[in-house]
């Protein structure tokens, strides 16, 4: 490895942050559960990036799983791992133009570009070399997107190659990252030259001929259904949060206190009950009359009221004629 080369590895080890991206159309092996497509999830389908920058590049001379496992393994994403169970994800007519989306969860900005190879055996793992015979072309004209700006989703549109049909093909998607200081070839040095972290997706799906016919007569020749946008992603649900009901509480009475009202009548307004069942404190003028009303059906009012000690004092008083109408009343 010459000078300029470990310089650039060695930068970009120091600054790489790992970045994240999926392939969601068509689903790669590990979000084919966000789908509802596979039983096996994969929280960390934005993370199929060889093994980190380090690992590929320092530990490996730049190899990597052709569907982002690190390259000595374990490959997951690879036919036989846990997350290639052969499912055919979508399903394409020869010469289709189909949609290709992918999403980026943190930004590294760098490249993109899809390739596909007929493998027809989801046993058997695919090679790179199968892979670059067929690198496809996006509606632009080229094989390589390479405005990766922003966070978010990106959707491109490119044309199946004519005269490619398989019951198995395997499309790669791959992303050049681009945010490491690194030397180029040349000796130019630059954000993005050198190595890069790059990551990786697959997707299983299957192309038909144009002569095919779509029959339904048929029940073990399902018809081919071709589907180019994704459905909505499959997330964990959100954790239920419930917020307690309002506490409800009465509003405070006014508070009227009492003072002494004459130099005969001592401040307990009740005499011969407690101060702590009447609760007495100073306030403004009051004035204390008699009453010659009826006893019947007398009660505590204002601070006093509801207090069946109280009650029974007004009961008891207002017989007598002693009836305050600020501290009872009589019906």
């Amino acid at each position: 490895m010459d000078y300029m080369l470990t310089v650039s590895l060695v930068l970009s080890v120091m600054v790489s942050v790992s970045g994240h991206g999926r392939l969601l159309d068509p689903p790669s092996r590990s979000s084919l559960w966000r789908f509802g497509l596979s039983p096996v999830t994969n929280y960390n389908d934005n993370q199929l990036s060889c093994g980190g920058f380090a690992n590929q590049h320092l530990y490996h001379h730049g190899k990597c799983g052709v569907c982002g496992d690190p390259y000595q393994g374990p490959r997951d994403n690879e036919a036989g791992g846990k997350y290639a169970r052969g499912i055919i994800a979508r399903r394409y007519v020869e010469g289709q133009t189909i949609d290709l989306v992918v999403e980026v969860t943190a930004l590294h900005h760098g490249y993109f570009e899809f390739r596909i190879c007929p493998n027809n055996n989801v046993s058997r793992p695919v090679t790179q070399d199968c892979l670059d015979k067929h690198l496809l072309v996006l509606s632009s004209h080229s094989t390589r997107f390479s405005d990766v700006t922003a966070t978010g989703r990106y959707t491109f549109q490119a044309q199946l190659p004519v005269g490619l049909t398989c019951s198995q093909c395997v499309v790669q998607w791959k992303w050049h990252t681009g945010n490491n200081f690194g030397y180029a070839s040349d000796g130019h040095s630059c954000i993005g030259c050198g190595p890069q972290e790059e990551f990786y997706g697959c997707a299983d799906v299957a192309i038909i001929s144009r002569t095919t016919p779509i029959s339904s007569s048929h029940s073990d020749t399902p018809r081919p259904v071709v589907i180019t946008r994704p459905p909505p992603i499959v997330t964990r649900p959100p954790p239920i949060v419930t917020r307690p009901p309002p506490i409800v509480t009465r509003p405070p009475m006014k508070t009227t206190t009492l003072s002494k009202i004459s130099a005969g009548f001592p401040i307990n307004i009740f005499p011969g009950v407690p101060t702590n069942a009447a609760s007495t404190t100073t306030t403004t003028k009051t004035v204390m009359t008699t009453s010659d009303r009826p006893a019947s059906g007398c009660r505590a009012i204002n601070l006093w009221v509801g207090n069946p000690v109280l009650d029974q004092w007004c009961i008891s008083n207002c017989a007598r004629g002693n009836c305050p109408p600020s501290a009872c009343a009589c019906s």
